[in-house]
């Protein structure tokens, strides 16, 4: 049987092949020009040009089983313009020859809590829509498809993992740069697990047409620990934070890989990075040595080459100027004093020196042949081409040095000037940052009362609903974060109920939070005063601010995350002003509607007027994704509505809402609630005796 591996391929080995080659064929469809996934029963088939005629040949060639594509974005990878093009050109050619099986191994970072400062980008909406690819296929086609979401991978083979571009760097430059912030949680699965899990699935295909899959490495880390690890094992490293919450794989599992494969990580990345550090050190070293080797070997090559040019030369000069000697057209030229120019120009003072001494030696066995050798020194006349060969070498050799000295000089020059470009480029940058930062800080003073004007006006109502509609809007535009998240406190229980949240985080948060699992910030919630998380205690939010009356909390307002430009004193200002804006509209309209008479006489359902205002704002709340709610028709009974109220109202929430329609029947909105809960709400009204039925939810 055939199996195509396609997409990107740079980060994976031979480790994770190999667990195939035993059974099937493998061909590897690499952009690379030199595939590094060579072996036994491997095939590897160059891309040579972008298109699909290309790729039809392969698949016409191998009658593939299973395709597994690698995506782009793995490793947190920002770029992955082409992916969506190179899936559907796979998908395609996959339906047409009838591949029963289609694996796409993706990055699991569309899933971090972090996810609301993706919202809306191109990247995110491109991975999603891949997925949805798959998926529409997988309904249509009648293929098997299957979507594997990975952390970081890393290998003890390939160097082109983010881990191993860590250790790299540490070793070579001192310096590791780290995309996440410190306290964020991240994950590594080693490619062999990987290998291991992709021929289960080959070996037992899955049931159903399409199947999801989060898989961990069980190496939870924070960036934190990272740099603490990488620190330990290289000596004098640099670790620098870019701060970053986009494209970060996050630690994020579920068990379906266990339940249907039997699938567990055998590999833990804590033992396995001290073998990686020793690896990439003594491949160092390795690497340094052979680099010191070759600079040595050019030396001396370089030597070589000039004792040898030296003695060619010279060699040549000789026999010029022996066969010339008696012609008269040439016997003004002395083709020594050439080579001494020659070498010197060429190869510098040393090479110009020995030339000349050369020379000197040359042309006192020419002249000794005709002349006894005492007379060319005792005759003055005769020095003076000695002293030619000597100034010519010494000034043409020196001249070579001095344009060699300023060569390395400008380079020198120009590498520091390169520098402080950068150093000035940086700065002028953050000069512009801090510039627009001081802007807005202007503007906002000196619009400062416009603004609470406008806040002040949104809150303005007396339907507490409203205002929690309008807190998240008011928060969301002034802070610019898209985390928030209202809570509501009952003082008899130790549970807060979500009453609405921003978009991002309406399937991440608890709908109910147990107050005792954060005592470091009930501490200060308890004494009415706002908490900050700047210890970056896990699972905490970033910031929180009480809702009170008197000396009650009645609630919280939570800023689940936070990015690090708004971990600051002037942020937390403006969170607290607006919190007590907020805090201030609620308590009021909680006390108006606590003294108005909206209730039906004798019951505490409301009135069908009060009734429609909320439900009209719950269902503004749902269409932009701050809440979810189930309207539920209640059925009167026979000891009719007084009696029903007094049932209901154990049973209920205290953000729940219990009122008459404009039909004359009874209503129940249960707020942050989906149709999946109520089969336990079902059998709460059923043991109570009250019949319902779903109107919307």
């Amino acid at each position: 049987m055939n199996v195509l591996f396609m997409g990107n391929l740079k980060l994976i080995s031979m480790k994770l092949i190999s667990r195939f080659v035993e059974d099937y064929r493998c061909v590897v469809y690499d952009e690379r020009k030199a595939s590094k996934l060579q072996g036994k029963n491997v095939i590897n088939y160059m891309k040579e040009k972008a298109d699909d005629e290309e790729l039809s040949k392969l698949f016409a060639t191998f009658d593939f089983e299973s395709v597994i594509f690698f995506s782009g974005a793995l490793d947190g990878a920002i770029r992955v313009f082409d992916e969506l093009e190179k899936l559907e050109s796979a998908i395609h050619e996959s339906r047409k020859y009838r591949v029963k099986q289609f694996i796409y191994v993706t990055t699991n970072d569309l899933y971090t809590p972090e996810r609301n400062q993706l919202f809306g980008k191109s990247r995110e909406t491109l991975l999603e829509t891949c997925e949805h690819l798959c998926k529409v296929y997988a309904e249509e086609q009648n293929m098997k498809f299957v979507i594997l979401k990975v952390p970081y991978l890393y290998s003890m083979e390939s160097k082109e993992n983010q881990l191993m571009r860590w250790i790299d760097d540490g070793n070579h430059q001192k310096k590791v740069k780290l995309r996440g912030l410190p306290y964020i949680e991240t994950d590594f699965l080693c490619e062999e697990d990987l290998g291991e899990l992709l021929i289960r699935i080959i070996d037992e295909p899955i049931k159903i047409e399409y199947e999801e899959m989060f898989l961990s490495g069980e190496n939870a880390i924070s960036y934190e620990r990272i740099a603490a690890i990488i620190q330990e094992k290289i000596k004098d490293v640099e670790v620098i934070y870019e701060n970053q919450t986009t494209c970060i794989p996050c630690y994020k599992k579920d068990k379906t890989a266990r339940a249907e494969y039997g699938w567990t990580p055998k590999h833990i990345l804590a033992d396995d990075i001290e073998s990686i550090v020793e690896e990439n050190a003594k491949e160092r070293k390795t690497k340094v040595k052979r680099q010191e080797r070759r600079r040595r070997y050019r030396r001396i090559e370089d030597k070589i080459r000039v004792v040898l040019e030296i003695i060619v030369l010279f060699v040549i000069a000789e026999l010029l100027n022996h066969y010339t000697r008696g012609n008269v057209l040439v016997n003004f030229m002395d083709f020594r004093l050439i080579a001494v120019v020659m070498m010197g120009t060429m190869n510098g003072l040393s090479a110009g020196v020995i030339s000349a001494i050369l020379a000197c030696v040359g042309y006192v066995l020419l002249g000794s042949v005709w002349n006894q050798w005492q007379i060319l020194f005792y005759n003055v006349e005769n020095w003076l081409p000695f002293a030619c060969y000597f100034l010519l070498g010494a000034v043409s050799g020196y001249t070579r040095d001095m344009h060699d000295d300023k060569v390395i000089n400008i380079k020198e020059e120009h590498e520091l000037l390169e520098k402080k470009y950068v150093f000035l480029s940086e700065l002028y940058n953050r000069a512009l940052e801090s510039k627009d930062n001081f802007n807005s800080q202007i503007i906002g003073y000196k619009d400062s009362f416009g603004k609470v004007y406008s806040v002040v006006k949104k809150l303005d109502t007396v339907l507490p609903e409203q205002v929690f509609y309008e807190a998240v809007n008011v928060l969301e535009e002034l802070l610019e974060n898209y985390s928030v998240a209202i809570y509501t406190i009952n003082p008899y229980s130790d549970f807060a109920r979500l009453n609405v949240c921003s978009k991002p985080m309406n399937n991440a948060l608890n709908k109910s939070l147990k107050m005792s699992d954060y005592p470091n910030m009930m501490l200060y919630l308890r004494d009415l005063q706002g908490f900050v998380n700047t210890e970056c205690i896990e699972n905490y939010p970033a910031y929180a601010a009480p809702i009170y009356k008197g000396n009650e909390l009645m609630g919280m307002i939570l800023l689940m995350n936070a990015s690090n430009h708004q971990m600051n004193m002037e942020f937390l200002n403006k969170f607290n002003i607006i919190s007590d804006l907020v805090c201030n509209a609620l308590v009021r309209a909680m006390g108006f509607e606590q003294f108005s008479n909206n209730c039906v006489e004798g019951t505490q359902i409301l009135k069908a007027e009060k009734f429609k205002e909320i439900l009209n704002v719950k269902t503004q709340m749902q269409e932009k994704q701050y809440l979810d709610y189930v309207l539920l028709r209640l059925e009167k009974g026979e000891g009719g509505i007084k009696e029903l109220s007094d049932r209901v109202c154990r049973l209920v929430r205290n953000n729940d809402v219990l009122g008459m329609g404009e039909d004359g029947e009874v209503y129940l909105i249960l707020s942050q609630t989906k149709r999946a809960d109520l089969a336990i709400i079902e059998e709460r009204m059923r043991k109570n005796d009250i019949t319902f039925k779903i109107v919307k939810g």
